[in-house]
């Protein structure tokens, strides 16, 4: 609390103070409030902290008080002290970053740990008889390094008692923690040297170790920690991070400072998170410690919400293959063992990692070595990142690819010790790469090969997609068509298809909102392009045409041009050259020249040279008739030319030659952002067109052998234009098709042969009672909605889908199994099982109106699962089969009540008007009777019934007999 005897001479007291010996306290500085006043600003804590020091002689400690409390007492000083929000607040950007992806993914992925400290809370217990045991029997997971995991167990095992006794002085309250942390570190040292001799190996018992045996025995009061995300915490706050020893503690501030300042006042952050961990089985972080750390790992290790990087990592230091040992043991690895651990040492730069390499006296003869090979470990170290995908590679060869999973150890057990984890993915994929070749740690950035990738990982995490199941691009078929009845998800499907071929990385398991702004997205960028085809769609809609243009005023005439179509506009957006970084276009110049002796090139002036490649992958350059021996046009200088970094006086015409012909041979360009870009033209209804009309002689340049750069690539000459054209090999087309429009009958057989089709048909299984409530809460999750409105609309559900009471019983517990995201695989749908819904089952009302509707027509009629998607509650059913399933099905019957009715049942129909002998007027030879009592129906006024009444008709239509 603050003191009430702090008055505003005091608080003037500590701004005149700020003024002129600035903020003293890193810890107390504005995060995302300041106080302005006399337009400078002020931090709040730190402002009241100050003014304490005025009023009663001493500074006051932060951790007593919140910034709340700090700026509702500036506030009341007067109206000259205003508290204001800051812009660019990099904090509150994480937390932003954070709540969208909790929103799209929860805490699936991580929820582990709130687990795993419910399970082992308050151990280890440093009273138990057998402590090896007692240590052995707690899982620790990842949370502890592989190593640390083992020398602990070794330790208890080996010097039980003497670890035990340093457990108990880590655990006891009454000393500071910064005294308990230096003893625990340096007393096991002690204990693991007397098992373990040589110095060089690490006993592993660092300050994660503690900060995981501290949370493990007290979460409430501490929390998980790494160096990795504490040091980009600290850059990101321009806070001097602590040394090795009392990061700890500093950290453990910082996260207290968080809690108070971003996380106790953020409603919509903790609504979040605290349904996914309101269960019987996670700890409940109501000091929310955890969840702390969660968001700083999250957002600065893992980078949600940030584009990860792609990795070439060689296996192999020229002699011994070192894959087996990365393989067995999920991890990345590099050597140069004499370098240390480089967490012990503050890693800046390449030239941290240069000094070290001098301090070994590595590489003293080759600066340019030096400086390439210190780029590497940097790289490895400092920017290869959890998130990330690595390419585990031998020459070309690409022996495995995963997903980097955690930061930076040191590992002296092995030769390769520098090491980060990775989840292995794919093992020797049918695909290579020559980007970064003699190199161990390389950024890569060929676009082609980064699709490729993408396409094997989404491939490999959802082998089930509903849209696509293939291991590269070139397996999804250029020209596809939806067909089903409708209702069936045709289009739906289709924006899906869409996403996957223009934007691989999109992760299409999560909310139906994000799909579509994403393809909203797309389309705006004009990379998927949706028409529909109607009866007087035409050849100049679609591929070019002669238009009016817009008269001037001065015109006496009407001015026509040629105007391109939707098809071929879209066409000359896919034809901008695929262009490609300097890594690639480098690349693919090291291939040519190793079969070519020496190329041939100019300068921008017109001079000649020649340029071959030398041993360390590196341009040789050749000038004069002799072809004599200049020099070198090393790679990272080139790089220096293109950037400016650097001029090389006399020869920036051989670079500037070079860059040249990489932009001439292989389409280089400092923005490569067009590169690999596929388009996609959506053609809804296409039956309903004119094929031939509308494709004109473009049918058959649409097949992928006759695409530009196939094998039998055609162009023709356009009757309008006259220009020259052709179809990219990077156009999709995707169509869609109603198999009740009784225009399919004449659809052209031309089209038939060129296109893929795909059927789909009512799917009947996603209507189940089970899947229906799983849906509920899906969306439920998605859309966040307030507890009454969730309450109010499960309700309904549960009037509708009948719900027994034994889920209604065991709802808590169902909730509680929910886990984030939308798996579509039968064992979790399986928590819901069928048998507990007692009410109406649309599964089996959908399946008994399409076996009446093949009797009567044929598969092609049957109505789509799709029109009971939505269904929530007996009104959205009654307006379902009001609006739509009806009116449907008189269209199928040419408005034949009869057979309506055999679909139907009698139950949604009543007699429009009694029987009638009078009728008729008399005709001879005709008798009326039979005519007059024949019944005249109509349907029913279903959306005004009460929903028992409703129920009942639904039974009439699956003739159940009890009704």
């Amino acid at each position: 609390m603050i003191p009430e005897n702090i008055s505003k001479e005091h608080v003037l007291q500590a701004i005149q103070d700020i003024d002129l010996n600035g903020v003293k306290d890193p810890l107390a500085k504005s995060r995302k409030y300041d106080l302005v006043f006399n337009n400078k600003s002020y931090p709040p804590k730190y402002t009241i902290a100050l003014a304490n020091q005025f009023a009663n002689g001493e500074y006051l400690n932060h951790d007593g008080f919140n910034t709340y409390q700090a700026q509702d007492y500036l506030k009341n000083l007067g109206p000259e002290f205003v508290i204001k929000e800051r812009v660019n607040d990099p904090i509150a950007d994480l937390i932003v970053k954070y709540k969208k992806h909790v929103k799209e993914k929860g805490l699936h992925d991580e929820l582990y740990k709130w687990k795993l400290l419910e399970r082992f809370q308050g151990r280890p217990d440093v009273t138990k008889a057998d402590f090896y045991e007692e240590l052995k029997s707690i899982d620790f997971f990842n949370l502890i390094y592989p190593m640390g995991i083992t020398v602990t167990h070794d330790l208890a095992k080996n010097r039980t008692e003497a670890f035990r006794e340093c457990f108990k002085v880590l655990f006891n309250e009454e000393k500071p923690l910064a005294e308990r942390i230096r003893y625990f570190n340096e007393e096991t040292l002690k204990v693991y040297r007397e098992l373990v001799p040589e110095e060089k190996f690490s006993h592993h018992q660092d300050e994660r170790t503690i900060a995981t045996y501290l949370t493990y025995h007290d979460p409430d009061k501490y929390t998980f920690y790494k160096d990795s995300f504490y040091q980009k915490g600290c850059k990101l706050l321009d806070i001097k991070a602590k040394p090795k020893g009392e990061k700890y503690v500093h950290y453990l501030e910082l996260v207290e400072d968080f809690i108070r300042e971003y996380i106790v006042g953020d409603q919509e952050l903790l609504e979040l998170v605290e349904p996914l961990i309101d269960s019987p089985d996670c700890f409940r972080d109501k000091n929310h410690k955890i969840l702390a750390q969660d968001i700083l790992y999250q957002t600065l290790d893992k980078q949600i919400g940030m584009e990860r990087a792609y990795w070439r990592i060689g296996t192999t230091d020229g002699a011994t293959s070192y894959w087996e040992e990365m393989k067995t043991n999920n991890k990345i690895s590099i050597g140069w063992p004499a370098l240390g651990d480089l967490a012990d040492v503050d890693i800046t730069s390449k030239k941290s990692i240069i000094s070290l390499f001098n301090e070994k006296g590595s590489y003293k003869e080759d600066k340019r070595l030096l400086s390439r090979k210190a780029g590497e470990v940097f790289n490895f170290y400092s920017n290869v990142k959890p998130g990330d995908v690595v390419l585990a590679q031998e020459g070309a060869s690409i022996l495995g690819i995963g997903i980097v999973t955690d930061d930076y150890s040191f590992n002296d057990n092995y030769d390769f010790p520098h090491q980060k984890q990775v989840d292995w993915k794919i093992f020797h994929p049918k695909i290579t790469n020559k980007e970064g070749l003699l190199t161990t740690v390389s950024k890569l950035s060929g676009m082609a090969l980064i699709k490729q990738l993408n396409d094997l990982l989404m491939t490999n995490d959802n082998p089930s997609r509903t849209t696509t199941n293939r291991n590269t691009m070139e397996s999804v078929p250029l020209n596809q068509i939806f067909y089903g009845p409708p209702g069936t998800g045709k289009t739906y499907d289709t924006i899906n298809e869409a996403i996957s071929i223009a934007n691989p990385d999109f992760d299409l398991n999560q909310s139906r909102t994000m799909i579509k702004q994403e393809f909203d997205r797309l389309q705006k960028e004009g990379q998927i392009v949706f028409t529909t085809f109607h009866q007087s769609m035409s050849y100049e809609d679609f591929i070019e045409g002669i238009k009016p243009l817009k008269p001037n005023q001065e015109d006496r005439h009407i001015k026509y041009d040629v105007v391109p179509g939707i098809f071929k506009k879209i066409c000359q957006d896919a034809k901008t050259p695929n262009l490609v970084g300097f890594d690639l276009a480098y690349e693919k110049l090291k291939d040519e020249l190793t079969t070519t002796e020496l190329l041939p090139l100019k300068t921008p002036t017109g001079k000649e040279f020649s340029i071959s490649l030398n041993s360390n992958d590196n341009l040789t350059l050749h000038t004069g008739q002799n072809k004599e021996k200049q020099g070198t046009l090393t790679k990272e200088n080139i790089q220096k030319q293109i950037n400016g970094e650097e001029k090389f006086k006399g020869w920036e015409g051989y670079f500037k030659g070079v860059v040249d012909y990489l932009k001439s041979k292989y389409q280089y360009s400092e923005n490569d952002n067009a590169a690999g870009k596929n388009y996609i033209v959506i053609i809804d209804e296409i039956n309903r067109g004119n094929i031939s009309q509308i494709f004109g002689e473009l049918i058959t340049l649409i097949e992928e052998d006759k695409r530009l750069g196939g094998k039998e690539a055609l162009e023709v000459t356009l009757p309008y234009s006259r220009e020259r054209f052709g179809v990219p090999s990077n156009i999709y087309l995707i169509g869609t098709m109603n198999t009740a429009d009784r225009s399919v009958e004449a659809l052209d057989t031309a089209l038939r042969r060129r296109f893929n089709f795909v059927e789909m048909p009512p799917r009947p299984e996603l209507l189940s009672p089970g899947r229906m409530y799983w849906d509920f809460l899906w969306k439920h999750q998605q859309e966040k909605r307030d507890n009454e409105t969730f309450l109010r609309s499960e309700s309904a559900l549960f009037d509708l889908l009948g719900a027994g009471d034994n889920i209604k019983v065991n709802r808590k517990e169902i909730w509680n199994s929910f886990e984030n995201g939308h798996p579509k695989n039968e064992s979790r749908i399986s928590l819901f099982p069928d048998s507990e819904f007692n009410g109406i089952n649309l599964k089996d009302v959908l399946v008994a109106i399409n076996r009446r509707v093949v009797k009567l027509l044929d598969k092609d009629h049957q109505i789509g699962h799709s029109y009971f998607m939505s269904v929530g509650s007996f009104d959205d059913l009654k307006i379902a089969f009001h609006s739509k399933i009806i009116p449907l099905l008189q269209e199928y019957f040419f408005g034949d009540f009869g057979k309506a009715g055999l679909v139907l049942g009698e139950g949604f129909f009543e007699p429009r008007e009694e029987a009638d002998s009078e009728l008729f007027a008399d005709f001879n030879g005709y008798e009326a009777l039979e005519f007059a009592d024949r019944p005249v129906y109509r349907i029913k006024d279903i959306l005004h019934m009460e929903n028992e009444d409703f129920k009942k008709v639904i039974d009439t239509l699956l003739r159940k007999k009890d009704v």
